[in-house]
C-alpha cells in the first residue's frame, strides 16, 4: 500500500511536485535574499541584548525567533534553552523549541515541547484567547503540528483529536482539514475521511489531492 502523505502548512499535495517545487524554491529564493538584512539586523540586537542582561529572557528568545525567522533552528536551539531555563513557565520559548526540533528531525521532542506550549497557554489564558501573552495562531498551528507528528508515529486517535482542535479555532484551514482527511483514511475510516475531502473542496474546489483522493475513496 502506497504511503500517504500529509500536506505541508502552506503548500498542498497534487500530484504536481516538480513544477511546483521548482516555483516555490525561485520564490523562497527570492523572499530570503529580501529577508536577510532584516533578520541580520533583528538577530543582532537581540543577541546583544541576551549578552547584556543575560538573565533576562526577551533577550534570548528575540533571537531564537529570529534565527527560527531566517530558518536556522539549530542555531536558535541554545537561545531558546536559555530562555526557557530563565522563566519555564513562559509558554512562547517552548513553542519555538518544538517548531526548531521538528524542523532538524525530533519529533517526540518537538511533541513535548508543543504539548507544553498548549498547557502553560490553556492555563495562562483560561480559554480566552489574546488575554495571554500567547495569539491564536501559535495555539493552532502546535495542535496542527501535533497532528502532524501523532500521524507519523500512527497514533491516529491523538492526531485525529489535535487536528479537530485546530479546526474548532481555524475551521477554513484547509490543509489543516486535508491533514485530518488523511488520518481518518489511514485510521481506516473511510467515510469520515470522504467528509473532510469533500469540505476541502467545498473550500478550495481547485484541490486535486482532496479529489483524487475523494475519487477514490468512493471507487470512482
Amino acid at each position: 500500500m502506497a504511503e500517504e502523505t500529509l500536506a505541508p502548512e502552506n503548500v498542498r499535495w497534487r500530484g504536481f511536485e516538480a513544477a511546483i517545487f521548482t516555483v516555490l524554491i525561485l520564490a523562497a529564493s527570492v523572499a530570503a535574499q529580501r529577508r536577510n538584512a532584516a533578520w541580520r539586523d533583528e538577530f543582532s540586537l537581540w543577541s546583544d541584548v541576551s549578552v547584556k542582561s543575560p538573565h533576562e529572557l526577551r533577550g534570548h528568545n528575540n533571537a531564537a525567533s529570529a534565527l527560527i525567522d531566517a530558518g536556522l533552528y539549530r542555531e536558535a536551539i541554545p537561545y531558546i534553552k536559555k530562555a526557557i531555563e530563565i522563566d519555564p513557565r513562559y509558554g512562547e520559548p517552548h513553542y519555538n523549541l518544538g517548531v526548531a526540533y521538528m524542523e532538524t528531525g525530533f519529533p517526540d521532542a518537538a511533541a513535548a515541547e508543543l504539548e507544553e506550549f498548549l498547557r502553560i497557554s490553556a492555563f495562562t489564558e483560561r480559554g480566552h484567547f489574546r488575554q495571554g501573552d500567547y495569539s491564536r495562531s501559535y495555539v493552532i498551528k502546535a495542535h496542527a503540528g501535533l497532528g502532524n507528528i501523532y500521524n507519523l508515529r500512527r497514533d491516529y486517535g491523538l492526531a485525529i483529536s489535535h487536528f479537530t482542535e485546530a479546526l474548532e479555532f481555524a475551521p477554513a484551514e484547509t490543509s489543516i482539514r486535508f491533514n485530518l482527511a488523511i488520518t481518518y483514511k489511514m485510521a481506516g475510516l473511510k467515510d469520515d475521511a470522504a467528509r473532510e475531502f469533500e469540505e476541502v473542496l467545498r473550500l478550495d474546489p481547485s484541490d486535486e489531492g482532496a479529489r483524487w483522493n475523494l475519487e477514490r475513496l468512493k471507487g470512482r
